[in-house]
């Protein structure tokens, strides 16, 4: 049987060297890292930093954006790929 790891010991180090870093995504509560970590995924840190005020403002909490629909996504500009659709699924609804 594999050794228990003992994770909140473990991670100590790594806690340790980066506690005074700054998270490279510009967010505000748990909503904003939820929604720029899935985008930063599909795009830049930089470019999602500087496309969340946009997106924030349309889509202000979880309810808003549960409510998007591909036309809505298809007709903003210069999204990540992760909001963008193809004219075709916009269409198609």
């Amino acid at each position: 049987m594999p050794e228990q790891i003992n994770w909140p010991e473990a991670i100590q180090p790594l806690l340790k060297k980066y506690k005074k870093t700054k998270h490279p995504l510009d967010y505000k509560d748990v909503y904003q890292l939820m929604v720029m970590v899935v985008l930063s995924a599909q795009d830049s840190d930089r470019h999602v930093n500087q496309i969340a005020q946009k997106i924030f403002n349309a889509y202000p909490d979880m309810k808003a954006l549960s409510k998007i629909n591909a036309a809505n996504i298809a007709s903003q500009q210069r999204l990540p790929a992760a909001l963008r659709v193809s004219r075709d699924v916009a269409a198609s609804e």
